[in-house]
């Protein structure tokens, strides 16, 4: 294992201790209006170092399908597509691109 991947798990796993387990142990009452707030914006804060991180270094590998597939990932979100059709979806693309053109 390389050094910057290890970094970046160890990053990714301290943010998701952090996010997920230290809240359990903080004893501070919050009202209503403050723990929606927390709900909505804590799992994007998570999930946009991880998102920027696979970005990079799939741009730094494989350029043209990693571009190609976080467009159709885009896309398809903004049109509120299922979450998880997205995800494989882009998946099967950058996998198609990636062994069946000469896009690399």
């Amino acid at each position: 294992m390389n050094t910057k991947l290890l970094i970046g798990v160890v990053i990714l796993f301290s943010i998701s201790v952090i996010v997920r387990i230290a809240p359990a142990f903080v004893k501070n009452r919050l009202n209503s209006e403050t723990l929606d707030n927390i709900e909505q914006v804590l799992p994007i804060c998570v999930f946009i170092p991880m998102a920027v991180y696979f970005f990079i270094t799939e741009i730094q590998k494989n350029f043209l399908p990693a571009i190609i597939s976080f467009i159709f990932i885009f896309i398809l979100l903004q049109i509120k597509s299922n979450n998880l059709v997205t995800i494989i979806g882009s998946i099967l693309l950058f996998i198609f691109i990636k062994n069946f053109t000469n896009l690399n």
